[in-house]
């Protein structure tokens, strides 16, 4: 499979994201679990774990992720081809709630923060308000004066 790179910001952080030929989305599990402040190892584990199917119920088979390797697009003027290896968004959501839930303080404010965003999102939807990117930034601004 093959992917698009563009670099997303989560809070203070700013990880790759990837898209898929067919429109979905991709992280890299070594970005997923160094954003919790753990390796790639502790993902993997995850994916094999009792952990993810509660999360995401008895359906759901993580199993192709695991050794899901995913090319990424040349960009011009590069030689060579990069591969990661590859969760989807709820994987990765998963991962971090499962880590916060554990006690794991960067897991949890990178889980907060994106839960807030996303509530946000739905009340400005809700009351027709419409943010640029800069200005939902600017709303989790340390700095910023919020009421």
């Amino acid at each position: 499979m093959r992917a698009v790179r563009a670099s997303v910001k989560i809070g203070s952080l700013t990880v790759d994201g990837f898209m898929l030929l067919d429109g979905s989305y991709r992280m890299s599990q070594t970005q997923v679990a160094e954003a919790a402040g753990l390796s790639r190892r502790n993902v993997s584990d995850f994916l094999r774990s009792n952990a993810l199917k509660s999360l995401l119920g008895e359906g759901y088979t993580s199993t192709i992720f695991e050794r899901e390797e995913i090319e990424i697009e040349s960009e011009p003027g590069s030689r060579g081809q990069s591969w990661f290896l590859s969760v989807p968004p709820e994987i990765a959501s998963a991962y971090w709630l499962w880590q916060a839930h554990r006690g794991n303080k960067a897991a949890l404010t990178m889980s907060m923060g994106l839960i807030t965003e996303s509530l946000e999102r739905r009340f400005d939807e809700a009351f027709g308000v419409t943010r640029t990117e800069a200005e939902r930034n600017e709303l989790r601004s340390p700095t910023s004066s919020r009421t």
